[in-house]
């Protein structure tokens, strides 16, 4: 199935930052993630078509899936 990856600041520099991704049915976030080879320990935000989720959460067809790094500043 087709999915849509948003990847956003430094989690991997050399992907693009926008893709579209075919995965396998019943893919979970953390499937993508290691498709992806990006280091989970990076990842501050998962976002499901605009909702917050974690590893374990289904992606399903045509979704929005965006990971983002941990956000500092003050």
């Amino acid at each position: 199935m087709d999915i849509e990856v948003k990847i956003f600041g430094h989690l991997a520099p050399s992907l693009p930052h926008h893709q579209e991704l075919n995965v396998p049915e019943n893919a979970k976030v953390e499937d993508v993630t290691k498709i992806l080879r990006l280091d989970s320990n990076l990842i501050g935000l998962i976002t499901i078509d605009g909702r917050q989720s974690e590893d374990q959460n289904l992606v399903t067809p045509g979704c929005h899936l965006c990971f983002f790094p941990y956000l500092t500043g003050g």
